[in-house]
């Protein structure tokens, strides 16, 4: 529904007089006071012979299958096994009859419209995490992989700042590279790790030189031979490979986790990090 709009219509209660109501009124204000004192009624005779649902005691069986549960609300029908698929099928009727009265009402064109503007949705969009082009599924989406789903959703409840600036830094082409600005020479200064690699008069030229030292000292590694076998004097497994990141299976705890596959076959992530709590825990338990 567009903002502004309201559901409030003309309606028709069941004693012929007519009145303005929601989807859901069935009477009028009059004799909606009237069902109100029947409703109290009831509930006061039910209180007194002890028929009143008490929520966590009283047990009711299930619409569906017939078998008894302990109800936690006053209004429930199902138990824990059948609710989920007995609500959905309740609410695909519901909704099966607004989109034929809405039909009826405006004609096939409602459909038409309805189904163009969610293929529309289907639009070409930018990944908020990579920069990378993708088609949406939905209007919703803002990643374009489940990694990039994964990253954003760890930093969503962040501030925009702080990730924006994460972002910088976690796909920058190198994450060694120094280049400042030399008001003396009134030249661009470049470093790779603590390694010297000249100064520049533009800072093109500079990146294109720490690019092309990353290129030598970067090591690649060959991950398809690495699938399914034990890494050297390394507890982890690689199981799968997605982008950056390896799915690994730990020797030590049987944990299967993500981590990043450059850690996993520069042997710098031997574990799954439980080498790391069993350690911290020992030791903070040798010091108490």
């Amino acid at each position: 529904m567009k903002k502004g709009q309201t559901t409030l219509r003309k309606r028709i209660c069941k004693c012929g007089k007519e009145f303005d109501g929601g989807p859901r009124a069935l009477y009028c204000p009059d004799c909606r006071a009237e069902k109100r004192k029947e409703y109290d009624k009831k509930a006061k005779l039910n209180k007194k012979l002890g028929k009143n649902i008490k929520i966590g005691v009283t047990i009711r069986k299930c619409a569906v299958c017939g078998e008894p549960f302990i109800m936690m609300s006053s209004q429930q029908k199902y138990c824990k096994k059948c609710a989920s698929d007995a609500i959905k099928a309740a609410d695909r009727v519901q909704s099966r009859g607004w989109l034929q009265r809405a039909v009826d009402k405006y004609g096939k064109i409602y459909t038409i419209k309805r189904n163009t503007k969610r293929r529309s949705e289907k639009q070409e969009k930018i990944c908020t995490v990579c920069g990378d082009k993708f088609i949406a599924k939905n209007k919703n989406s803002k990643t374009c992989s489940d990694r990039c789903q994964r990253i954003y959703a760890t930093f969503l409840h962040s501030k925009e700042k702080s990730f924006a600036m994460w972002k910088k830094k976690a796909f920058a082409p190198h994450n060694y590279a120094r280049m400042s600005w030399n008001k003396a020479q009134q030249k661009w200064v470049a470093y790779y790790k603590s390694k010297y690699l000249g100064t520049f008069e533009k800072r093109e030229d500079a990146t294109n030189a720490v690019q092309a030292m990353h290129k030598k000292t970067y090591k690649k590694y060959d991950y398809e031979s690495m699938l399914g076998k034990k890494i050297q004097g390394s507890h982890l497994t690689i199981l799968k490979i997605d982008d950056d990141m390896a799915y690994c299976h730990c020797d030590l705890c049987g944990n299967d986790k993500w981590i990043r596959k450059v850690f996993v076959a520069s042997k710098k992530q031997i574990s799954c990090n439980c080498v790391h709590n069993t350690t911290a825990k020992t030791n903070f338990h040798s010091k108490s």
